[in-house]
Formats: structure tokens, sequence, C-alpha cells
């Protein structure tokens, strides 16, 4: 459920910034659509010369250029353009090591349930071997065989080992 919510505001906050940038964008290209107007210059009848978009009727005027700015030269744009592929060659690398991460923590999880599978089947081995009076192998004809005192003493040994290596 958490999660989930985290999802969601992370979400909503991706797409308000998404938003502020469309937004943003827009609002630059009307100021700059605002920008290229043509720029009259016009004197009135008292001499006062005057500079605008728009020339009131019956007064003659003269357009004026405004200055155009040169195109980003070429070191900006390549030193920018370096910067975000080292930009994104971060977030990669970043996300590389995310997956890496998570692959690991698979496979700890995975060896934790192993080990304790391991451990339920060894103390149960254990206590099988403590709670019986004879011990019965199969031997290669199929046939039971009965272990002696000491091999059972042997095989609880060994139980124990694997219980105290599998079970801590």
């Amino acid at each position: 459920m958490r999660a989930a919510y985290l999802l969601t505001v992370h979400t909503g906050e991706y797409m308000r910034s998404k938003y502020l940038r469309i937004c943003a964008l827009l609002l630059l290209l009307c100021i700059s659509a605002a920008s290229h107007a043509d720029l009259h210059k016009w004197v009135d009848a008292n001499g006062v010369t005057h500079y605008s978009e728009n020339v009131p009727s019956g007064q003659e005027s003269t357009t004026v250029k405004t200055p155009v700015a040169p195109p980003p030269d070429s070191a900006n744009s390549s030193a920018l353009k370096d910067e975000v592929e080292k930009a994104n060659a971060m977030v990669e690398a970043h996300k590389r090591k995310v997956a890496a991460e998570e692959q690991q923590e698979a496979a700890n999880r995975k060896a934790a349930a192993d080990k304790n599978a391991r451990c339920g089947y060894e103390k149960n081995r254990l206590q099988g071997l403590q709670q019986a009076n004879r011990v019965a192998t199969f031997g290669p004809d199929g046939q039971k065989v009965y272990v002696s005192d000491a091999e059972r003493q042997h095989m609880i040994d060994q139980a124990q080992n694997a219980v105290s290596n599998y079970c801590n």
C-alpha cells in the first residue's frame, strides 16, 4: 500500500514538473514571437523622436533593424552536448547499479530461504535419529540393513554438525 502511495506521489510530482516545463516552453515561444515584431522610428510635430511597434496614422516612419543574437558557437554547443552525454551515462550507470543490487538482493533472499529449508530438514533428521531405537538403511541390493550403535552415533554427530551449520 505504501509503495502504491509513493508511486502515486512520485507520478504526480513528475506530471506537475512536466506541465511546468511545457508552460515555460510556451511562454518562451510567445516572448520570442513578440520580440520579432518590427520596430519603427518616427518624429512627431514637436520634433520628438519616438520608437514603437505601432506608428500613428499620417506619420512617416522608418523601420529599425534590431540586432539578432548570433547562433551559439560550436564550442558551447559541443560542451553542452558532452555534458548531456555524461549525464545520460551517469543515469545509465545508476540504472545498471540498481538492477545489480536488486539481483543480488533476490539471490540473497533465495539463499536464505534455501538455508532455512535445509535447517528444517536437518533438524527433522536429527530428531528422527535421536528418537529411534534402531536405525536402518538400505543396502545396494535394496535390503534393509540395521546400523550399529557406533554408526548411529556417527550419523547423529553429522546431523548435529549440519544443524549448527544451517541453522545459525
